[in-house]
This record gives C-alpha cells, structure tokens and sequence, in this order.
C-alpha cells in the first residue's frame, strides 16, 4: 500500500511471513517517506505490540503538552489510548507485529508488564535484543526475503509452538463481526469467566472487555477506509455501536479526537496503521 502525504509520499509495505512465524507474528513492515508528515497524527490502538527499528531521522510523540524524541530502537507496549506521532525528516521505519497471544512467549515479557510502556532495546531480555539487533543490521544492510527475516525466524523456533489456551481465547474474542461478552467467551470456550479474565491479564495485559472495544473500533476505521460512501452513523450501525454518537465517544477516548479528525481513508500516518 502506498500514500501519499502533501509533498511527502508514505510507502507502507507488509512483508510475506513464513509459515514458522505467522503463529507468533501478525506483520512485519516497513514504511519509508522522503519527508516529514506537515502535522503530528494520532496512532490508535489494535491490542498489538509493535517492536521498531527506526533507521531514518528521529519521530516526536507529544504526550501532555511536551514533545520527546522516540527511541530509534524500542518495544511498543499495547496501548489503551492514542499516540500522537511526528516524523521530523526522512522515513524509514521498520515494524514486526507481534500476535496478543504471543506477548510472553516471542518476548519474553508478560502482557499486564507492555500496558503503555515504550521499552528501548537494551531493556529488552537478552535472547529478544539480540534477535532484535539482528534484524535492525540485516534490514540496514539492505537484506530482503529470508535473509531478513532469519532472524525473527530463529527467534520463533527458539520459543516453540504457541500457547495452546491463550491464542484460541483471543482469536475467539477478535474473530467475529460484532464484540462479544466475557461471558460468552468463557461458555464458547469451556472456562471460567474468572479464568478468561486472569489469561487475559498475564498473557495479552489488556482486560477482554477492553480488547473487544479496540477490535470494534478497528473493524469502524477499516470499514470508513473501505467505504468512504459510508457515513459515520451507518459505519456504527454495522460495526454494533448503539448510534453515532456512541462511535463518536469511543472515538474521542482511543483515538484523541472525532472520526471526522482521523486520517482514515486519507494519505496520514494513522490511516497506515489502521489494522488490516
């Protein structure tokens, strides 16, 4: 997918995942532009943790009236609400996915610990930081294909086949068009709605009530980006939101702002992260 941003073009590419990886990781991406985006956008949450590699110039995030330079080389934690981003020059930014429900396992580091956190790498534990570092100079070396991802690659056949509890939990909870209960989880499942909410906490560090929602506002931003002709009253109608108006503070809490301030559909850094 390529987009284009005022004089700045943003090309945003997912690359092809080996089958060894796809359990654990969602995407590994790359977005590359000659300059910066003219305004700072919002990052919406998905319910991911996002490892980046920062090869171009340094990213602002603004965070209660202040502005801070991103580490080049950070693990971003699941998010709860937006996260307001500018690049200040040349892009070239690598990201890998990782899945909900493969946080403690490709990481190392239990889900209820990455809540809004942004970790640099030389926090990460040693065996993820070096996978990491490997990475970050095979992808600065221009290397594509395999040879960019053996890394990642080494990593996930280090860790084994994944859980077998937490990823139909999630998936459960995610895979289906309108949000679902704790509840109906626990019964579709055969566990305890005590028991859902505990896996929920250590493995993927968001509530299930929580993530629902995030997966709700995904499937409206994805559905707008898909659909321009959609108003935003018929986009919340289809995505089980009670009326706009209930879209429209769901939007304010994760997002920072109205649907109609979202870059979705348009040529913005938050229409590129807007979950596929």
């Amino acid at each position: 997918m390529t987009d284009t941003a005022g004089d700045a073009a943003l090309a945003y590419d997912e690359l092809p995942l080996p089958p060894t990886l796809t359990p654990l990781v969602r995407a590994v991406w790359h977005l590359r532009g000659a300059g910066p985006a003219p305004d700072a956008e919002p990052i919406v949450p998905d319910g991911c943790v996002e490892i980046i590699v920062n090869l171009g110039d340094p990213v602002e995030q603004y965070l209660d009236g202040r502005v801070a330079r991103q580490p080049a080389r950070m693990l971003v934690g699941q998010i709860t609400g937006p996260t307001v981003i500018r690049p200040t020059g040349r892009i070239d930014i690598w990201g890998v996915r990782v899945h909900p429900w493969a946080l403690r396992q490709f990481l190392g580091v239990p889900g209820r610990e990455l809540v809004n956190v942004a970790l640099p790498l030389d926090a990460l534990p040693r065996p993820l930081g070096a996978a990491v570092a490997a990475f970050e100079d095979a992808a600065a070396a221009g290397r594509t294909g395999g040879a960019l991802l053996a890394p990642l690659v080494r990593r996930a056949a280090a860790v084994g086949p994944v859980d077998r509890v937490a990823r139909p939990l999630v998936e459960a909870a995610t895979n289906r068009a309108h949000a679902t209960s704790v509840a109906a989880l626990a019964r579709e499942l055969g566990l305890g709605a005590r028991r859902v909410q505990q896996l929920f906490r250590e493995e993927v560090g968001l509530a299930p009530k929580f993530l629902l929602r995030l997966q709700r506002f995904q499937r409206a931003l994805r559905l707008s980006r898909e659909r321009p002709d959609l108003t935003w009253g018929r986009v919340a109608a289809r995505c089980g939101y009670h009326d706009q108006a209930h879209l429209v503070r769901e939007c304010r809490e994760l997002a920072g702002c109205p649907p109609s301030a979202l870059g979705v559909g348009g040529t913005g850094m938050t229409d590129v992260f807007v979950a596929g």
